[in-house]
């Protein structure tokens, strides 16, 4: 059986698991937990050490996606950061609110258009 982690942003001595990922989610989470929630299970599938080639964290966030963040928010996070389930979550919020301004008055037609380019 996998031994599960301990989640350290949230200040509690939580276990990771769907639920406490989701509980997570919606406690610290100030708009659209249930996405933030798709996007972490998709991503990491709630593994806050989760790293890949080029991204880290819950949400698998880019060092090119927290630059943009940290210009932004003016939050100091850094790469390494991204491994503390609070500032993943954060800053993939911080992200998805630009995309959210960006898209505003976008048709989903018009979105896939601009993916399939």
């Amino acid at each position: 059986m996998k031994k599960k982690k301990p989640l350290k942003g949230s200040g509690a001595n939580l276990m990771m698991s769907i639920f406490d990922v989701g509980m997570f989610t919606i406690k610290h989470c100030k708009k659209n937990p249930e996405i933030m929630f798709a996007i972490i299970m998709t991503e990491s599938g709630g593994d806050e050490k989760a790293q890949s080639y080029c991204a880290r964290g819950l949400t698998q966030m880019t060092k090119v996606a927290l630059e943009d963040v940290r210009r932004i928010s003016k939050q100091e996070w850094y790469f390494d950061d991204l491994f503390d389930p609070l500032i993943a979550l954060k800053s993939a919020e911080v992200y998805l609110n630009i995309f959210y301004k960006v898209l505003k008055g976008i048709s989903c037609l018009q979105f896939w258009l601009i993916l399939g380019e």
